[in-house]
């Protein structure tokens, strides 16, 4: 590594791993830098470029911030939600950012203006999870009401409604659904699927064409709060209480469980190559892990010095996977360098 490199904390895909592979099972980090938001971080997102940071925030303020990633400088913050914002995501050209919120509603945002250009309202409860299709014409929507919401950007029209009807007992009008609030959703990377997960303890995978449930994953105790594909579709993870499980996509089985967390794993993310993952969990921690053998890379802490708020909502991997993001319930939102990684696997 060249000088230059080491200072910007630049490394090659392929160091990293085997950078973080050296490090002993629960090692210890310290963020590059902590970058404060004006309220507790619920969400964070980089665009596709790398360049930007998006952060999701409530309590008191309600809105998303934008963070120049290169300088940690709060570019734009956007009001519009009238309450606690829980998820934030780029489209995938980085054009637009999508919201959700507690007031139930979810938001399009132009990316460069910051201008708010659409609102989708329909939802009867929060909207916990947001997530474009890849080829950045859906976005779909999990909620507390118990439904999953397909929307038409373009029009703002709801092209599906997955619902459970709790009068019937009968799936309503046609597409079965969870019968309880869902935390999470995600599109397969082909664009064909999407998977949610849900305070019922599943995980569903439904046909983006028409709206079928088209499997049904059973294997946690407890309720599913995140779920992610890999970026070659082949695998899924999803995080409840404490627990991580891997899936094959090929076949729906459980091929891996992760122990190691205290309390709810609230986010999951993959490297770019596959082969880490990192996990967000309310017992303020993040861990890295080796996804082909389970075993526990790395644990980084959260920034605060009180215990109280030491809750960790959400975490990302830029683009190029060099640097790791995490938001939490203390206003912090830590970026972890590729490069403290690299000088703590070499002492």
């Amino acid at each position: 590594m060249t000088t230059k490199q080491a200072r910007l904390g630049i490394l090659l895909p392929m160091s990293l791993l085997a950078a973080i592979s050296s490090l002993s099972c629960g090692g210890q980090l310290g963020a590059q830098r902590t970058l404060v938001a004006t309220d507790s971080v619920s969400s964070v997102s980089f665009s596709p470029n790398g360049k930007t940071l998006a952060s999701a925030s409530g309590f008191d303020h309600n809105v998303v911030q934008l963070w120049q990633v290169a300088s940690g400088d709060n570019t734009a913050t956007l009001t519009g939600h009238e309450e606690y914002v829980l998820d934030v995501t780029f489209s995938p050209d980085g054009q637009i950012l999508a919201s959700g919120s507690r007031d139930r509603s979810v938001k399009l945002w132009d990316a460069a203006s910051g201008e708010n250009t659409a609102t989708f309202n329909g939802h009867t409860d929060e909207v916990h999870s947001v997530a474009f299709s890849p080829d950045g014409k859906l976005l779909a929507s999990g909620s507390w009401d118990k439904s999953i919401k397909l929307w038409d950007i373009t029009t703002g029209k709801t092209l599906f409604t997955l619902v459970w009807d709790v009068t019937s007992g009968e799936n309503s009008p046609r597409f079965p659904d969870h019968w309880n609030s869902v935390y999470s959703v995600a599109f397969s990377p082909d664009g064909r699927t999407l998977a949610s997960g849900s305070a019922d303890k599943t995980i569903r995978l439904w046909d983006v064409a028409n709206g079928n449930n088209v499997a049904t994953l059973r294997g946690h105790k407890w309720y599913v709060y995140t779920v992610a594909y890999s970026h070659d579709g082949k695998m899924l993870v999803s995080g409840s209480d404490k627990e991580i499980l891997l899936w094959d996509m090929t076949t729906g089985r459980n091929i891996s469980t992760l122990n190691g967390h205290s309390d709810r794993v609230s986010s999951i993310a993959f490297t770019p190559d596959d082969k880490t993952l990192a996990s967000a969990s309310w017992d303020g921690t993040v861990r890295l892990w080796d996804v082909a053998t389970g075993k526990n890379l790395a644990t980084v802490s959260a920034s605060t010095a009180i215990p109280s708020k030491k809750l960790i909502y959400s975490v990302a991997f830029s683009p190029d996977g060099m640097v790791l993001a995490s938001g939490g319930f203390d206003h912090a939102i830590n970026l972890w360098s590729v490069d403290i990684v690299a000088r703590k696997a070499g002492q």
